[in-house]
């Protein structure tokens, strides 16, 4: 059903025959960012109950009662893990439910589709030239489907083997990341990055921090009197496991779930364009610095651009596409050698922007 090379199709520079795939296979719509926050909170809020049943396990029991203290905590986490489910299905019948109420039900059919030098081709949905292909991400433990970001149509998801799916994205995505071309008179250079916000992501790091500390406040004045040792060995487990509990979320959002949040850009010149015409900003007039932050847990080199109108834009890159885009704006005099440490684009993050499976 499937053929990933096509001796027709265009030839890379070895001299082998271009990646090609073209099959019929089912392509399913996916949701949008906010429907994964519902889905992730939905879960969360469903595991509430049962952690807190958790909590009221009796620590200086005894005999019976502790066994009874401990089968009732292992209850609690059951029924946690159990609740988290339960409020995701609950999640995807609501919105299953809103978007057939709003008439606007995703796509989902078998269809030919096409994926070769030209672009992505979903008959019935429509062509995607490689500057509206944005991404893809894999699925954990599965070697049959993976999802492909798009500018216009969102998330695909493709139910095909991988290993026919990826050798042409790989190929046609990395040859139109950092492709050039003549417009108006003023040079043209393409990229994808990862749009994120470093001050929001600060204050989850700050919240996450924050919980900890909370829960060593409650634990000091609420814990066991005169057992020092349970107290400390309480705030050894439960502190790291806050924070981590809610920095898990900010470094999903750049790694599991990075791909949905990448968006195509385009320098015309001095001036930088979001692919889909939402945001632009003159380089010339904005202030545009470059930054290299680590912490707990991750390392991060990425662009900020600060239009003196309009929202700013912290840019994630992957290292080949940072480099190249800190040379071209110190080439175009936009961005200052001496703003760019020595190390820059060398930092590889700890948090995978592109993670796949």
């Amino acid at each position: 059903m499937f053929r990933s090379m096509s001796t027709e199709e265009s030839v890379t520079s070895s001299g082998q025959a271009a990646p090609h795939f073209a099959g019929r296979i089912q392509v399913d719509q996916t949701g949008s960012g906010l429907a994964i926050t519902g889905f992730l909170a939905t879960g969360m809020l469903g595991g509430v109950p049962g952690f807190a049943l958790a909590t009221l396990a009796d620590p200086d029991a005894s005999g019976w009662r502790a066994l009874l203290s401990t089968v009732g905590m292992l209850g609690g986490v059951v029924l946690a893990i159990v609740g988290m489910l339960a409020g995701m299905m609950f999640w995807f019948v609501l919105e299953h439910r809103w978007l057939i109420w709003r008439g606007k039900l995703p796509f989902s059919a078998v269809a030919q589709v096409e994926i070769d030098e030209r672009g992505l081709t979903v008959d019935g949905l429509g062509h995607l030239g490689w500057g509206e292909v944005l991404s893809w991400e894999g699925i954990p433990d599965s070697d049959s489907a993976l999802i492909v970001h798009t500018q216009r149509y969102g998330g695909l998801l493709l139910r095909a083997a991988t290993d026919e799916l990826i050798p042409p994205l790989e190929y046609y995505l990395a040859v139109a990341n950092g492709e050039t071309s003549e417009a108006g008179g003023a040079t043209v250079w393409r990229f994808t990055a990862q749009v994120f916000s470093w001050p929001r992501f600060m204050l989850w790091i700050l919240a996450g921090y924050a919980a900890a500390f909370g829960v060593a406040a409650v634990l000091i004045v609420a814990g066991p009197d005169g057992q020092p040792f349970k107290t400390l060995l309480a705030l050894i487990v439960l502190m790291p496991m806050c924070a981590w509990l809610v920095w898990s979320l900010v470094f999903w959002r750049l790694s599991l779930f990075g791909s949905r949040y990448v968006r195509a850009f385009e320098l015309r010149g001095p001036v930088l364009h979001m692919g889909d015409g939402s945001w632009q900003a003159d380089l010339r007039t904005s202030r545009v610095r470059h930054r290299t932050a680590s912490g707990i847990g991750y390392t991060l080199s990425f662009l900020t651009v600060r239009p003196a109108r309009g929202r700013r834009l912290d840019l994630l890159t992957d290292i080949p596409e940072h480099e190249a885009l800190l040379r071209h704006l110190i080439a175009l005099g936009l961005l200052s050698p001496a703003s760019v440490t020595p190390d820059a684009g060398q930092v590889r993050p700890e948090i995978d922007t592109r993670q796949h499976y």
